[in-house]
């Protein structure tokens, strides 16, 4: 028959597994709302990113960049450059806004200056809300400080598009926005002119092909879409462009006339470069381009 310690000690580890396994069940349900349901750590903020009209960034050493939203899907870059912005990194902005992915410390932080925080490293305005990215972590170089108020955060480390780099970056890569629309084309061997909603031939230099209508208007359509691979600071100087190759670029504006974009050709191999220095920047296509532009006849 058992002895009456043993069931002492029978109960005792009975009670210490029942308690193991509630603890374990209260961690797995740790992270569960009131029905049940997971819980998500909240949003960053609560900006609203559609709601967001300018985007001011401050970097040491770089000059102040300025965007400022035209309709839901488009930015333009104000400063330095008066340029389409690029979309893709204009989104990658506003995602900070509304992120999961942070972790809050609580702890009072005495020195803000070790983390490069005050002054920091860079400030995005959003509107009239600001957030200041400081140094990454010492421990996990994917995390970054970000001060908000006078709350610091660890942040995944995605602001390479923001540090380091030019307003070119922020420049779109199709020259003339994605829905463009030409009234004229000039390009070093002919001219085309959108008549009664055709393009036409209206000018042409010696040796050069005759076009049918459906090539015209092809040609056109692939100007109008074109998307450049890279964009670059033209960083020139005292360069006589009139020696280039150039395209000039009459876009159809409901508001009076405009002047054109003048694009000169750099180069065609190993890459096409057009450059725009009147608007500050090079274009940066494959050789391939060259031809189907009609910039090898």
């Amino acid at each position: 028959m058992l002895s009456h310690r043993w069931w002492v000690n029978f109960v005792l580890l009975l009670i210490i597994f029942l308690l193991v396994i509630a603890v374990v069940i209260a961690r797995g349900n740790g992270g569960r709302c009131e029905k049940g349901e997971p819980c998500e750590t909240p949003p960053l903020t609560h900006r609203k990113p559609n709601e967001i009209q300018n985007i001011r960034i401050q970097r040491h050493g770089h000059d102040e960049l300025h965007l400022t939203r035209l309709n839901a899907d488009e930015w333009q870059l104000l400063k330095p450059l008066n340029l389409p912005a690029r979309t893709f990194r204009v989104n990658k902005l506003l995602d900070i806004l509304t992120t999961h992915r942070y972790v809050a410390l609580n702890e009072e932080i005495p020195d803000l200056a070790a983390l490069k925080l005050n002054p920091p490293i860079a400030r995005i305005w959003f509107d009239d809300f600001n957030i200041s990215l400081g140094d990454s972590t010492p421990i996990n170089t994917q995390q970054r400080y970000v001060l908000i108020g006078r709350m610091v955060y660890l942040l995944d480390d995605h602001f390479d598009m923001i540090l380091g780099q030019s307003a070119a970056d922020f420049s779109s890569l199709f020259p003339f926005g994605q829905q463009a629309s030409f009234k004229k084309l000039v390009l070093p061997q002919f001219t085309l002119e959108k008549i009664d909603g055709q393009w036409q031939l209206t000018e042409t230099k010696d040796h050069t092909q005759a076009l049918k209508t459906h090539d015209l208007t092809a040609l056109a359509t692939r100007w109008q879409s074109l998307q450049a691979l890279n964009v670059s600071l033209q960083t020139e100087n005292e360069v006589e462009w009139s020696t280039f190759p150039m395209v000039q670029i009459y876009l159809e504006k409901s508001t009076g006339e405009e002047s054109p974009w003048l694009l000169y050709q750099v180069s065609t191999h190993p890459e096409l470069i057009l450059a725009a220095p009147e608007r500050g920047v090079r274009y940066h296509f494959s050789a391939t381009q060259a031809d189907i532009l009609a910039l090898n006849r």
